[in-house]
């Protein structure tokens, strides 16, 4: 017999074969320490097997609406109790089902919070450290590992953040774009690629859930920065890879604060888009098993999850920090905790702890740049920040690196070389797991890595701007670059440069100047394989009152 009965405003609960495990499990998922969460939504994952219609009936005992289901596992759900229903009566009504996995509250998770520093600091000491009194022996070596592997634009990281602008002229080109949404085809409000999601041709916003995950933080844009922006072009900052694609997943609002649905949403469209790697800068103190359930199965798919140890400048192994405490035994509730995690410290430029970083012996694997990071950030700008945020990304950058020097490279393989080639430092010994700060150049050279394999060739794409435009100042400007082709690929990406410090993107932009005159519009395009190719053309911005 399933058991239970409702009887509004009381619940009244028929134990149905309740073990003392799942009672714990209980226990843990409602003792979040000070973890906060959404008000009157639950997440619930049914056993397998439990029909639609008991389902059903299991909602309706507590007066629950189903708001979200989610692609990657067809058995957990996200619901809202009623306002005048305590929330943990609710989640006590559904763990004492025999029907139920497990039930949670939605947890928010917050970007680890950055300490911004003089905006004016030009030197990326992370990549090469020059700062004067500085620890030569604290930076990733990464000049050396570049005479080596410098990315592979097939390498494809999922940003997990507060966004990515997308527009950014150090970053634009280097975005992933859905090859199943790109072109025409990403405005259309067709889901091309029937992947249940209408024009996600470059990500998605799981907090608006819409198909624009512009930046609107800045968080993200400073992460993603460290890991790709674009180096070599005379333009701005260096990025870890010089060629990769980053691909935007916003699961928070404007403050950095998310949920847990919006995170496993983001993760699982990560794994089923084909990112390899993901970098997660945020965490929350609360135990979270439709989390944990979301990087198991990016495990199963090969997927590498590298998450932030956190800011408080707490012991890890004491006071737990999640994501990054996942990697964590407990016979309880996580007995085969997740291979796939890698979760990082913060050093600073004398090679030392950063004063805010957490740690943990059994928990945090290892350190990395991050105080005083200079990276691209919002509004097509650049910014100086210090967080966990910013030393997990170097570690994210590492990881793509071996990817795109050794594709083959499968994401235990490149978690092991990165942790095993760390550069021993007695300030992180018996701290972390590895005991050191990562090092590029050592991991490339590693044997199980080898020899970089040599990129795909093809014939470049041909860009073609249109024009030229002549416009009445008073209306903007329709700019056309589908002519543009590749013989022997697909074009993914259109990346607009306006001539007047702003930039767009995709094959018909829309912008409208400010002032009058000729201006010079270049359009740069990029295929399948990463080949590039530009062409500017004039734009003549008339007086108003002319046609």
């Amino acid at each position: 017999m399933r058991g239970w009965v409702s009887l509004k405003p009381f619940l009244v609960i028929l134990l149905a074969g309740t073990s003392l495990g799942l009672l714990a499990r209980g226990a843990a998922a409602r003792s979040l320490g000070n973890a906060k969460y959404v008000p009157h939504e639950l997440l619930v994952k049914f056993k397998p097997g439990t029909p639609p219609y008991v389902r059903q009936e299991i909602h309706r005992g507590v007066g629950a609406t189903v708001l979200q289901r989610f692609a990657g596992d067809e058995r957990l759900v996200r619901v809202r109790v009623p306002r005048d229903l305590d929330l943990d009566s609710a989640l006590a009504y559904y763990w004492t089902l025999a029907d139920v996995q497990y039930a949670q509250k939605n947890l928010l998770y917050h970007i680890v919070e950055t300490i911004p520093t003089d905006p004016g600091f030009v030197q990326q000491w992370g990549w090469k450290n020059a700062v004067s009194g500085g620890n030569p022996l604290a930076d990733v070596s990464a000049t050396f590992a570049w005479d080596k592997a410098r990315g592979r634009f097939s390498v494809v990281v999922a940003s997990i953040d507060t966004g990515v602008d997308y527009t950014h002229p150090d970053l634009g080109l280097n975005i992933w774009t859905n090859p199943g949404e790109a072109g025409v085809k990403c405005a259309n409000g067709i889901d091309d690629d029937r992947d249940g999601l209408v024009d996600d041709c470059r990500g998605w916003n799981f907090y608006a859930y819409s198909n624009d995950p512009m930046d609107d933080n800045g968080h993200g844009t400073h992460t993603s920065g460290i890991i790709g922006a674009l180096t070599g072009n005379q333009l701005g900052v260096a990025g870890a890879n010089w060629e990769v694609q980053i691909m935007p997943l916003k699961f928070t609002d404007a403050r950095g604060v998310g949920t847990t649905a919006g995170a496993v949403a983001a993760l699982d469209y990560a794994v089923a888009h084909g990112a390899t790697i993901s970098n997660n800068s945020w965490g929350t103190t609360g135990f979270d098993p439709a989390l944990l359930d979301a990087i198991k199965r990016a495990e199963a798919a090969g997927h590498l999850f590298i998450t932030a140890a956190g800011n408080n400048g707490a012991d890890n192994d004491i006071y737990p920090f999640y994501p990054c405490d996942f990697t964590k035994y407990d016979s309880t509730n996580n007995p085969n905790p997740p291979a796939n995690i890698i979760c990082v410290a913060a050093i600073d430029q004398y090679g030392d702890l950063a004063r805010f970083s957490n740690y943990g012996l059994t928990t945090v694997h290892l350190g990395a740049p991050g105080v005083g990071i200079l990276s691209t950030y919002g509004n097509q700008g650049y910014a100086s920040l210090s967080g966990t945020s910013q030393a997990t990304p170097h570690v994210t950058g590492g990881a793509a690196l071996l990817k795109g020097c050794k594709p083959s490279l499968d994401s235990l393989t490149i978690k092991n070389v990165l942790l095993s080639n760390v550069r021993q430092d007695p300030g992180l010994m018996g701290i972390t797991a590895a005991g050191g700060i990562l090092n590029y150049q050592a991991a490339l050279d590693d044997a199980r890595v080898g020899g970089c394999e040599p990129a795909p060739t093809s014939t470049f794409p041909v860009a073609d701007a249109g024009g030229p435009y002549h416009v009445n100042i008073k209306r903007p400007v329709q700019f056309d670059g589908t002519k543009s082709y590749d013989s022997d690929g697909q074009i993914l990406l259109y990346f607009w440069d306006f001539g007047d410090g702003t930039y767009g993107v995709g094959p018909k932009p829309v912008h409208r100047y400010a002032t009058r005159g000729t201006h010079t519009a270049t359009l740069t395009v990029r295929d399948n394989v990463g080949a590039t190719s530009s062409q500017s053309t004039t734009v003549n911005i008339r007086p108003g009152g002319r046609n």
